[in-house]
C-alpha cells in the first residue's frame, strides 16, 4: 500500500491526474496548445516552513504533491501557466474594492521578491487570471503567485506596494517566464 493506492490521496490527484491529463492532452489530434493549473501559494514554500510541515500532517503531504504535478507541467511539452493564489476566497475584485493585485513569478530575476503575506484573493481575480492565461503569450511558460493587499489606511500603516496593480492588465507586462530546463521551485 501507499499512496497511489487509495484514489482519493493528493498523489493521485495532484500528481497522477496531472500527469494523465498532460498524456491526454498531447494525445488529442490537434494536441491541447495550453495548460493553465491553479495550485496554492503554499506550493512554493520550502518543505521545511512551518506551513508545509501543517499542511503536509493535515493533508497527506498536498503540497509535495501539487508540487509535483507542477515539476510535471513544466517538464512536458505543452505551454504552460501554473497559478498559485494565496488564499482564495469569494469577495469583491480588487478594482471594485482599491486594494491592489500583487504578482510574482519564479523567474531567476524575481528570486526573492514573493508577493507579502496577504488576507486573500478574490475568486473573480484568480479566474480573470485564468482567463487571460488562455492566451496571453506574456503569460506562457510561467509560474505566478499571486495575492492582494488592501490599500493603505492607519489601520496597516499605509502600507502600500508599488509592484501591485488594481487590474492584471497592469502587471502582466512584468511577467517573465520560468528559467528554462529549471525544475526548482
Amino acid at each position: 500500500s501507499g499512496p497511489f493506492s487509495d484514489p482519493g490521496h493528493p498523489a493521485n490527484l495532484n500528481l497522477r491526474g496531472i500527469q494523465n491529463l498532460i498524456s491526454a492532452c498531447e494525445e488529442t489530434s490537434p494536441p491541447v496548445q495550453k495548460l493553465v493549473r491553479v495550485t496554492g501559494l503554499s506550493v512554493g514554500l520550502s518543505p521545511w516552513s512551518p506551513i508545509s510541515i501543517l499542511f503536509s500532517l493535515v493533508n497527506s503531504f498536498a503540497n509535495r504533491w501539487n508540487r509535483e504535478g507542477e515539476l510535471a507541467i513544466r517538464a512536458s511539452s505543452m505551454d504552460y501557466t501554473v497559478i498559485r493564489p494565496a488564499g482564495i476566497k469569494d469577495c469583491p475584485k480588487a478594482s471594485e474594492t482599491g486594494d491592489k493585485l500583487l504578482l510574482a513569478t519564479d523567474a531567476p530575476e524575481w528570486e526573492g521578491q514573493r508577493p507579502p503575506a496577504t488576507t486573500g484573493i478574490s475568486r473573480e481575480d484568480v479566474a480573470d487570471l485564468v482567463c487571460a492565461s488562455v492566451d496571453d503569450k506574456r503569460l506562457s511558460k510561467a509560474t505566478l503567485r499571486v495575492s492582494r493587499m488592501a490599500r493603505g489606511t492607519a489601520r496597516n500603516f499605509y502600507r502600500d506596494d508599488a509592484r501591485g496593480g488594481y487590474t492584471w492588465d497592469a502587471i502582466i507586462p512584468r511577467v517573465l517566464p520560468d528559467r528554462p530546463g529549471s525544475l526548482a521551485p
